[in-house]
């Protein structure tokens, strides 16, 4: 009997070292890995950019990375292109390289992301199948995001997504907003046997109203997550169905109550309590969202001691920075949304402002105070004052020398800045107040202001002069003006 036989009928263990020292070494090539294997390897990057440095390895490399996985990486689509989705359930050999997927509607005016190089748009109309849908998403075995935030008033779409998402084996991020007029139970059932997602979306009145009706199954679907670690979730506030749940591995908590589907007359302050209970459960989170009715809520030492980003009120804000029993330890990196005064000033200066990174102010008394902010946390990169530059109160150009003060920042949250800028009488005026907001806070991309005729966020972006390059506005700064998109 041969050694081989002998092995495969276990008569003796395999001892492969012997082996391995007799054969001569020899270096492998990365063009000499065969087909299959290079294709195995592209599937785990994520990054286009990291796919383009890796096609310029060689001819090879090229032809194998595009267009088959550069232009498949990422899909940000309508739903209405009829051919994309016949195209995607097609070719199954290309769809499997999908790992982003954004749904688009018609109306969206953000910019789209699909495969143009094999699959060119049809020069006639194609009308849409949902059965195409369907079968492009099966055909997503590499998928690891979804977000699905509009409407496209399908009926059907809704069930026959969630049940082709159980051939999507690697996703782990879900993000659902106002998918359809209403859902029923038979169509979030597939949904709620997923059981590999990490970051969790339900956005939108839809939600609390269908998670109201399913409380049970939505228990049992994060119940069975055990590597969920995030949470961002649109309830109905009475039946905050998630707080008898057990997440071991929660680290970003954002809770959007949606006070229109409570019915009149129930006590919306007693969920609070059971709130409170479930924070208390889970010491690891890091990232909360939580405005709580309850003004009075006492809180217990030692909550959230792996906090770093909190988003809440004034009250609850200070009580969790003052708890001694943790303070020395905090690593704040966001903290929102606190009122200045001379108690708050100095609970801020008990804290390592070294962390901190992201400041949301409700109220403040002077400038003054702003500028202290500027050497209590020297690394801030985004700041919000809501009242900061309104008219009459200060001049363009003290509001810009206050910001001044923050050598790091990047992005202006909802201020009056924008107002006060341009209420100059002329574009030069305007230009010179740009220029100098620019040139003092030289890292400054984003300035967002309130558009009230169209009652829309609004960002104004920077576009500085490249270093040693020479560009059509000389030495001033342009700007764009762009409609500001809810990530959360």
């Amino acid at each position: 009997m041969s050694s081989i036989s002998k092995i495969q009928k276990g008569q003796f263990p395999l001892d492969i070292s012997s082996l391995i020292e007799r054969v001569p070494h020899k270096p492998a090539y990365l063009n000499e890995i065969p087909f299959d294997i290079k294709d195995w390897i592209l599937a785990f990057i994520n990054e286009p950019k990291h796919l383009l440095r890796m096609a310029l390895v060689s001819k090879d490399w090229e032809s194998l990375i595009i267009p088959n996985h550069l232009q498949y990486r990422i899909l940000d689509a309508r739903l209405d292109r009829g051919y994309l989705w016949d195209h995607l359930s097609v070719r199954a050999d290309l769809a499997k390289n999908i790992h982003t997927v954004r749904l688009m509607a018609p109306t969206d005016h953000q910019r789209e992301r699909y495969p143009v190089t094999l699959c060119p748009p049809p020069e006639d109309f194609e009308e849409l199948e949902l059965s195409k849908i369907a079968s492009a998403f099966r055909n997503f075995k590499s998928l690891r995001s979804l977000t699905w935030m509009t409407n496209m008033s399908f009926r059907t779409l809704p069930n026959l997504v969630f049940g082709s998402l159980l051939q999507c084996h690697c996703l782990e991020e879900l993000r659902l907003g106002q998918i359809a007029a209403q859902l029923e139970n038979s169509d979030v059932e597939s949904l709620w046997k997923l059981s590999n997602i990490k970051r969790l979306v339900l956005r939108g009145t839809i939600w609390a109203r269908c998670l109201g009706t399913m409380e049970d199954a939505f228990a049992g679907f994060l119940n069975k997550l055990p590597e969920l670690e995030e949470i961002t979730i649109s309830y109905n506030p009475i039946s905050p169905v998630f707080t008898s749940c057990a997440l071991p591995k929660l680290k970003k908590l954002h809770l959007w109550p949606e006070y229109n589907v409570a019915l009149l007359g129930q006590n919306i302050l007693s969920p609070d309590s059971d709130m409170l209970q479930f924070l208390e459960s889970h010491p690891t989170i890091e990232d909360l969202r939580w405005y709580p009715i309850d003004q009075g809520l006492p809180l217990p030492q030692g909550l959230l001691p792996s906090l770093k980003r909190i988003l809440t009120t004034d009250r609850i804000a200070k009580t969790l920075l003052h708890d001694g029993s943790i303070v020395p330890e905090r690593r704040m990196e966001l903290i929102s949304q606190i009122s200045l005064g001379p108690n708050t000033i100095r609970l801020l200066q008990g804290m390592n402002g070294a962390y901190l990174q992201e400041l949301h102010l409700w109220r403040f008394e002077d400038l003054e105070q702003i500028e202290g902010l500027g050497k209590l946390f020297p690394n801030i990169q985004t700041i919000d004052i809501p009242n900061f530059g309104r008219t009459g109160r200060y001049s363009a150009d003290e509001l810009i020398d206050t910001l001044a003060c923050f050598l790091h920042l990047e992005r202006f949250l909802d201020s009056s800045l924008w107002l006060a800028i341009s209420l100059m009488p002329s574009k030069d005026g305007i230009q010179k107040l740009v220029n100098r907001l620019a040139a003092s806070c030289p890292r400054l991309q984003t300035l967002r202001h309130w558009k009230r005729v169209n009652n829309l966020s609004w960002n104004v972006i920077l576009k500085r002069r490249p270093v040693n390059e020479i560009w059509m506005y000389g030495d001033d700064v342009n700007w764009v003006e762009q409609e500001e998109f809810e990530e959360d």
